[in-house]
C-alpha cells in the first residue's frame, strides 16, 4: 500500500501542473548541480523540465529531449557528478519514455518517482507514472500502470 500511495501523490502532483517535484530547469544543456567544478556538460537536444539529486551528487532529468549528446535517451537521463552522461543508466531505461517526463522525485531508498505525459516506459504501459531502481531500472515490486489513462 506504501508504493501505491507514493505514486498516487506523484500523480496527483503531475496532474495538476506541478512540473517538478523537485527543482525545475529550462536550459538545454544539464551538469550536477552538486559539483560546482564539473569538468563536462551534457547537451540535450531539447528542453529539461524536471531534476531530482541523487545521494552519489548526480542528477537525474527528465523533459522532452530524445537525446543527450550524442546517445538516444528518450526523456529522462541521469548526469553523473562531474557533468558527464551516465549511459549504463541510459541503457538500463531501454527505449526510454513515449512523450515527456515533467517530475521526478527522489525517495528515501534511493528510487526514483517518475511522471509525465508519457504512455509507456521502457516499452511497458506506464500510464503517466513509473518508479525506477537506483540503477534506471523499473521497479517491479511496484504495481505498474497506475497512472491515469489517455487525457
Amino acid at each position: 500500500m506504501r508504493c501505491f500511495t507514493i505514486l498516487f501523490v506523484a500523480l496527483v502532483a503531475a496532474t495538476v501542473g506541478v512540473s517538478s517535484l523537485a527543482a525545475a530547469t529550462t536550459s538545454p544543456t544539464a551538469s550536477s548541480a552538486s559539483d560546482s567544478n564539473a569538468s563536462q556538460t551534457t547537451k540535450l537536444n531539447d528542453f529539461a523540465q524536471a531534476t531530482t539529486e541523487q545521494p552519489d551528487g548526480s542528477t537525474i532529468v527528465g523533459g522532452a529531449f530524445t537525446q543527450a549528446d550524442d546517445t538516444v535517451s528518450n526523456r529522462l537521463v541521469r548526469i553523473n557528478a562531474n557533468g558527464a552522461l551516465d549511459t549504463t543508466f541510459t541503457v538500463n531505461l531501454g527505449v526510454g519514455f513515449k512523450d515527456s517526463v515533467t517530475s521526478a522525485a527522489l525517495q528515501t531508498d534511493g528510487k526514483t518517482i517518475v511522471g509525465g505525459r508519457f504512455t509507456t516506459s521502457g516499452g511497458v504501459t506506464s500510464n503517466r507514472l513509473v518508479r525506477l531502481n537506483v540503477d534506471g531500472t523499473r521497479d517491479t515490486d511496484c504495481p505498474g500502470n497506475l497512472g491515469a489513462g489517455n487525457g
